[in-house]
């Protein structure tokens, strides 16, 4: 077995180590062979999760003698704190946090319910942390303040079901990434960063009592948001590529109109609902947008999500074609409702050609108009019910012999 092992290379020894799922298993490698006696002391990833321990001291005595004997000359790409539930923290924490500083630590991620963060760190020199991820802690404002002031070249900040709020400014400088996730007394997020020039994504999702969304950030290339009614207001923000809007509900007062207006410059949009009523009010207020149509100049790829639907899939599609048809530079129209997926491809062309019809609607353009641009039609995920045939019917006409086409089965057809 010694010989077996003793001519890996160095490189190729440490990234096998590193790459072993727990701890405990890159410490077994020490029995292999004298050569991997030591290899597990440089791994550059340390995650210590309770919920793997029967004994909370059993655990404290592990983290204690992991780090002791692990090289402090190493530096870690990613340090992981777990801790079961509720209860009294552990007395060594800022001793082990301390250890993950001194080793450059560049992803901090700490895990505990109802454990207030300005409990826990007093002045912070965060000077190598890329990434910082907060689970079930309760956390400040202020506080959080503190440890982004204290991180220089932090890139990315993960909030998952922490009690907190977030007001930020700018300047965190090396900020680009922010999650907010099930963070149940998130009320309003206020991001005012205009000099923020690296700050690109924010993601929101399932911040129940969410009211208010306000964003400053002219260098957003990406927002995506899940969860019910909610007022956002992209201030000064002229997002370039990707906003996905995914509401557990809607209602007639949501402004759709002042929603797009803010985001006018996207190339990709992502709309979903959950249920019949609200594709209906959905539809219903995209057909009430003619007059915004032209904030979309930049369109490119148009979503549309109906987790549920009794509506005509075909009634649904209709109005998005139009839609795409009319803003001209849309490539691709994909429809999901469920599991069944539609995606639509358009030629590139100049001008949809529509001077000969007598009245331009775009929610009613005639097939025979659209389906001279389509360049490929794929449909996944076929259950055969009866609106999925319908629409297929619709799109490609003879073209397919329906009866053929199986459950589940996937095709493509191409113009």
């Amino acid at each position: 077995m010694d010989n077996c092992f003793s001519n890996l290379q160095d490189d190729l020894l440490h990234m096998i180590v590193s790459r072993l799922p727990t701890i405990e298993d890159a410490i077994s490698t020490s029995t292999i062979s004298k050569r991997w006696r030591y290899s597990w002391k440089s791994i550059d990833k340390l995650v210590f999760n309770e919920n793997q321990f029967n004994d909370k001291q059993r655990f404290n005595y592990f983290i204690n003698q992991t780090l002791k004997l692990h090289n402090p000359c190493f530096s870690l790409n990613k340090f992981a704190i777990i801790l079961k539930g509720y209860g009294e923290l552990p007395y060594e924490i800022e001793q082990w946090i301390d250890s993950a500083l001194r080793r450059n630590v560049q992803n901090l991620h700490l895990a505990y319910c109802s454990k207030k963060v300005d409990d826990i760190y007093g002045d912070v020199k965060l000077v190598s942390l890329k990434s910082m991820m907060l689970n079930w802690v309760v956390v400040t404002n202020e506080a959080l303040m503190h440890l982004l002031a204290g991180s220089p070249v932090i890139e990315t900040l993960h909030l998952h079901q922490c009690k907190a709020s977030l007001s930020l400014e700018g300047h965190h400088t090396s900020l680009n990434y922010i999650m907010i996730r099930n963070c149940v007394d998130f009320e309003i997020f206020d991001m005012d960063v205009p000099n923020l020039h690296f700050f690109r994504h924010l993601e929101i999702n399932r911040c129940c009592k969410l009211q208010e969304i306000e964003i400053d950030a002219p260098n957003l290339v990406s927002f995506k948001y899940l969860g019910g009614m909610v007022d956002i207001s992209p201030m000064n923000s002229t997002c370039t590529s990707e906003v996905t809007l995914r509401m557990e509900s809607y209602s007639q007062s949501l402004n759709w109109r002042n929603i797009f207006e803010k985001f006018s410059q996207i190339s990709s949009l992502t709309l979903s609902c959950r249920r019949v009523e609200e594709c209906l009010l959905l539809l219903n207020s995209m057909e009430k947008l003619h007059s915004s149509l032209p904030f979309f100049s930049h369109l490119k790829y148009l979503e549309f999500e109906a987790w549920e639907t009794s509506l005509s899939l075909t009634d649904i599609l209709v109005p998005l074609l139009g839609f795409s048809a009319y803003l001209e530079r849309v490539e691709i129209l994909k429809l999901v409702v469920g599991f069944f997926t539609v995606c639509v491809k358009f030629q590139a062309v100049k001008s949809m050609d529509l001077v000969d019809l007598p009245s331009i609607n775009w929610t009613r353009l005639p097939l025979v108009y659209l389906q001279r641009h389509f360049k490929e039609v794929d449909i996944s995920n076929i259950s055969r019910k009866k609106n999925e045939m319908e629409l297929v019917r619709f799109l490609l006409g003879d073209v397919m012999d329906l009866a053929c086409i199986p459950p589940s089965e996937s095709f493509t057809w191409k113009a």
